[in-house]
């Protein structure tokens, strides 16, 4: 379920979808990169793992309950 909410955030951004979904498939090493807060939980993605190098690392933040 996550993911679909990592995912719907990235596409919001106009992101490439087959970059987008192979990027945040089930995959354990698509969301090894995480800082967990209080309040939230961001998941960092690499380079070229959801959309171009020129984009940069991307972050998705998501307010725990």
């Amino acid at each position: 379920f996550r993911r679909v909410l990592f995912r719907s955030q990235l596409l919001a951004e106009g992101l490439d979808k087959s970059m987008v979904f192979d990027g945040t498939s089930p995959d354990e090493k698509n969301f090894a990169n995480f800082a967990i807060s209080e309040k939230s939980v961001t998941i960092y993605f690499e380079p070229y793992q959801v959309a171009s190098y020129a984009d940069g690392i991307r972050k998705v933040t998501l307010q725990r309950k």
